[in-house]
C-alpha cells in the first residue's frame, strides 16, 4: 500500500511539472489550471495559490450540495489540493530559467508538456486509484466512483494479474455487471490461460486473494466500517446463490445471498447487536434475519 501511495505522489508531482511545461510554453495552459492561471495574471498569487483556493472553493461547493452526506473523509481532498498547488509553485520555480522564443520552440515545449501529463496520469492510474476505491467504498459519492471507474477502465491495459480482480470488484460494486463479469472470468484463469509465462515463476497468490475480494466485497457488496455493516449485493443474473462466513464484531457470521433477499445467521443470539445498512435501510442483527428490498422479513 505504501508503495502504491509513493507512485501516487509521485504521479501527482509529474503533473504539476506537465502543467508548469505547458504553462512555460506560452500558449494556454491545461483546463485544470486555466481559471488559476488567469487569476495569476491580475493578482499576486501564484498559480498555485490559485489552484489550492480554486479546488477548496470545489469542496465547499460539494459541502453545500451534499449537506448531511457530506462525509468526514471528503476532507481528504483539501491536502492533495494543496501538495498539488504547492507542486505547480515549486515545478515553475525549477523552470524559471525556461523561456522559448518563436511559435517552433513553444510548440515544441506544448507537446513535451503534453507528454510529460500523460506519464504523470499513467503513473496514477498505474497507483491503482480503482484499488483505493475498494478500499474506501464510502469515502467518494456513488456517481463519482463510477465516472472514475469506467474512465480508468477504459485506460488501463490490465498487464497487472491483479488489475482484473479490483477492476472485477470496483464494476460489480457501480452495478456494471457486464464489465465485471468479464474481468471476474478472466481473473480465473490468470494461472490457466494461453500465456505460457503465466506460472514461470509460481502461481499469482494475491490475485487469488482479489478473486475472493471480488466475490465477497463486489458481488455480494459486503463491507465493515465504523461499526456498521453495509450490505450492497449485485450478484450476476445466472447466479442462483452465495454463501460464505465472515468474522464481524468478534462474531461468526453465516451470509446467504440470493437473487432476491439477503439472510444473515449467527449459531447464538448477540449480546450487543450488529447494525446493518442496506439500500439506506439500517437494521439490528441480533442473531438472525433476512432482508429483501427496503424490507426486514425476519428479525
Amino acid at each position: 500500500m505504501g508503495l502504491r501511495y509513493g507512485i501516487f505522489l509521485i504521479g501527482l508531482f509529474i503533473n504539476s511539472l506537465g502543467v508548469s511545461l505547458i504553462t512555460k510554453a506560452n500558449l494556454g495552459t491545461s483546463p485544470i489550471s486555466s481559471i488559476p492561471y488567469v487569476l495569476s495574471l491580475e493578482f499576486p498569487w501564484s498559480m498555485g495559490v490559485f489552484t489550492i483556493l480554486f479546488n477548496v472553493l470545489l469542496v465547499l461547493f460539494q459541502l453545500i450540495l451534499l449537506r448531511k452526506k457530506f462525509k468526514p473523509e471528503y476532507w481528504l481532498q483539501i491536502p492533495v489540493a494543496i501538495l498539488f498547488g504547492w507542486f505547480i509553485d515549486l515545478t515553475m520555480m525549477l523552470l524559471g530559467w525556461m523561456n522559448p522564443q518563436g511559435y517552433l520552440l513553444e510548440a515544441v515545449s506544448l507537446l513535451i508538456g503534453c507528454a510529460v501529463l500523460g506519464f504523470g496520469v499513467y503513473l496514477e492510474v498505474l497507483a491503482d486509484v480503482v484499488m483505493l476505491l475498494n478500499l474506501f467504498p464510502h469515502m467518494v459519492p456513488e456517481e463519482l466512483v463510477r465516472k472514475n471507474v469506467l474512465f480508468y477502465e477504459a485506460r488501463t491495459i490490465h498487464d497487472s494479474s491483479l488489475s482484473y480482480c479490483a477492476h472485477a470488484q470496483a464494476c460489480a460494486a457501480i452495478g456494471a455487471m457486464d464489465l465485471a463479469e468479464d474481468f471476474f472470468e478472466k481473473s480465473l484463469v490468470i494461472d490457466l490461460d494461453d500465456n505460457p509465462y503465466d506460472t514461470t515463476d509460481g502461481v499469482h497468490s494475491a490475485s487469488l486473494g482479489g478473486v475472493w475480494n471480488c466475490l465477497v466485497f463486489g458481488f455480494a457488496g459486503v463491507h465493515y466500517e465504523g461499526e456498521i455493516l453495509y450490505l450492497q449485493p449485485h450478484m450476476p443474473a445466472h447466479w442462483k446463490s452465495m454463501e460464505f462466513q465472515l468474522r464481524i464484531a468478534g462474531q461468526t457470521v453465516h451470509f446467504q445471498i440470493t437473487g432476491q433477499k439477503v439472510r444473515l445467521s449467527c449459531e447464538e443470539t448477540l449480546e450487543i447487536p450488529i447494525h446493518v445498512k442496506i439500500e439506506d435501510q439500517e437494521y439490528s442483527f441480533t442473531g438472525e434475519m433476512e432482508i429483501s428490498v427496503g424490507e426486514t422479513l425476519c428479525a
